[in-house]
């Protein structure tokens, strides 16, 4: 999974290209142990923030040590780059969810990132898409499960090839899908510009929304920030 995330942040940068991701924090959703926010952050040196229900783990000690190493190495001359990749990405406990972008910590970091994206998002996947057309975002999202029966409002949407198909007709002009290069669900649902806001547009959710795979637990205190995964 590590090479997905690597493959997937180089992606990123060819796609959107360095001066656009560093406009902002690019917002990572459902971003699980963090993988691909620390490639972007860490080794191409583009903010990044990582939002998702699981609380995170501590670092990796190969990780802990090279930013020891990093922040080691730090003096007064040091630039913002070096900076940041000193030091791990930021991490949101939470869903990307109405609750989340009408509390002031959500609303400014949707309006403030530079890219909304996900790596195999699971209940996200429509939700990213949404949150890139309502504040006018570029956006990437690679699909992995339908949950058809999660999104009944999807008409017709039972496989992976229509749910990239109906995303893709939902987010409308410059969107288009490209792949990336490993094996396994590797779509790429994108538009890489900017574009007009569309504020009423509401953002997906579960028709449960107490339904969180896995061993997620939410955490609604939006304002607490913690480190990686």
């Amino acid at each position: 999974r590590a090479g997905r995330h690597a493959e997937f942040a180089r992606w990123l940068l060819r796609t959107f290209g360095r001066d656009v991701l560093s406009q902002g924090p690019v917002l990572d959703v459902a971003g699980g142990r963090g993988g691909l926010a620390w490639e972007l952050q860490c080794v191409h040196g583009v903010a990044a923030v990582s939002l998702d229900p699981r609380a995170p783990k501590p670092l990796r000690r190969r990780r802990r040590k090279l930013l020891r190493k990093r922040q080691g190495a730090l003096d007064e001359d040091a630039d913002a780059t070096a900076r940041l990749m000193a030091r791990p990405p930021d991490h949101i406990n939470g869903l990307l969810d109405e609750a989340f972008a009408t509390s002031p910590e959500g609303a400014a970091l949707l309006a403030n990132c530079s890219a909304v994206v996900g790596l195999h998002a699971d209940e996200a996947t429509e939700a990213i898409v949404d949150a890139g057309l309502r504040y006018g975002k570029p956006f990437a999202v690679v699909p992995c499960c339908v949950f058809a029966d999660l999104f009944p409002e999807r008409p017709g949407v039972r496989t992976h090839a229509e749910l990239c198909e109906y995303l893709v007709e939902k987010a409308g002009p410059g969107a288009r899908l490209d792949f990336l290069r490993f094996e396994g669900k590797n779509k790429v649902v994108v538009r890489a510009a900017a574009a007009p806001p569309r504020p009423d547009l509401p953002i997906s959710a579960p028709c449960d929304p107490d339904h969180i795979t896995g061993d997620a637990r939410v955490e609604r205190a939006y304002g607490s920030r913690g480190h990686e995964r």
